[in-house]
């Protein structure tokens, strides 16, 4: 007897010895037997349901069956389709040999004409050389230094650095009437000053630095401040000390205040390689005070 043959046994068994125990549930006592019709008809409408139930599954496992087979038979004949189509691609892959040897004059042809795409666009640079001049010369004689820094080429860095000693002297006055050209200056310093820095690294591996770097704009910078706060505060011309030292004295510190105003008002932080301005002025103020106060 097969496996599947005692399974069916053992089921119909345990379905016997079930429809006993609901029976026998049914049926304790004699009245009830008058029911049994009734239950008859109720038990004969379960199995006609579960029937139902069982040939609708299996009609369903049938369905996906069919459409599974009818998957497998198309993706046999794509499958067929991708050999032919692979052995089609090998033949034409076949006769590109050779290819790379035949496209290198083309690929010459094509390094030269970007070679000659770069060359016109950098040309349009170079006849502007003049006219960039021209803008930047403008704009540092207006005293838009953030929009002539850059435009300009070496022979411009003369008249920046005349134009920060300018501002540097006239500190004590620019914060006030020009505190915008005093903050662009400043800008334009830093900047320069982080790329000293950068080339003094630079040149500390390979032992090149680029014409003109260092500039030092910010050592420019504070001795003209310097210089300025001696000659206009405590230096008279013939080398002593005024009789208006006290008022001038006033006065710097008044400065000193305006640039800390300025500061706090614009919400920028002046400072250049971690020294600010306002630190930097104290102290060249003190230093060029203390023999006028001695005095």
């Amino acid at each position: 007897m097969s496996v599947q043959s005692v399974h069916l046994s053992e089921l119909e068994c345990k379905a016997r010895a079930d429809a006993l125990k609901r029976v026998a549930e049914l049926f304790q006592k004699p009245e009830q037997l008058d029911k049994i019709d009734v239950v008859k008809a109720r038990f004969m409408e379960q199995k006609t349901a579960t029937e139902v139930q069982l040939r609708m599954a299996l009609h369903s496992q049938l369905d996906g069956s069919r459409i599974g087979l009818e998957k497998l038979d198309s993706s046999l004949t794509e499958s067929g389709t991708c050999r032919t189509r692979l052995v089609e691609l090998g033949a034409s892959l076949g006769t590109l040999e050779g290819l790379p040897s035949r496209l290198q004059e083309l690929k010459n042809i094509s390094r030269k004409y970007s070679q000659l795409a770069a060359a016109m666009e950098n040309m349009s640079y170079l006849v502007k050389v003049p006219e960039a001049m021209e803008q930047a010369r403008a704009c540092i004689e207006s005293e838009n230094l953030l929009d002539g820094h850059k435009i300009g080429v070496e022979e411009l860095n003369a008249l920046f650095r005349t134009k920060i000693s300018i501002i540097g002297s006239r500190l004590t006055s620019a914060v006030v009437t020009q505190n915008v050209l005093v903050v662009d200056c400043v800008r334009v310093i830093d900047r320069e000053e982080r790329a000293d820095s950068i080339w003094q690294k630079r040149s500390e591996k390979n032992g090149f630095l680029p014409c003109g770097r260092p500039k030092r704009w910010k050592q420019l910078f504070f001795d003209a401040v310097n210089q300025a706060i001696r000659d206009k505060s405590f230096i008279t011309a013939g080398g002593g000390v005024g009789e208006e030292t006290s008022q001038r004295v006033i006065k710097d510190r008044l400065t000193y205040a305006n640039l800390r105003h300025l500061w706090r008002r614009r919400d920028i932080p002046l400072s250049l390689k971690g020294v600010r301005i306002a630190q930097r002025y104290a102290q060249c103020f003190s230093m060029a005070a203390r023999p006028g106060l001695s005095e």
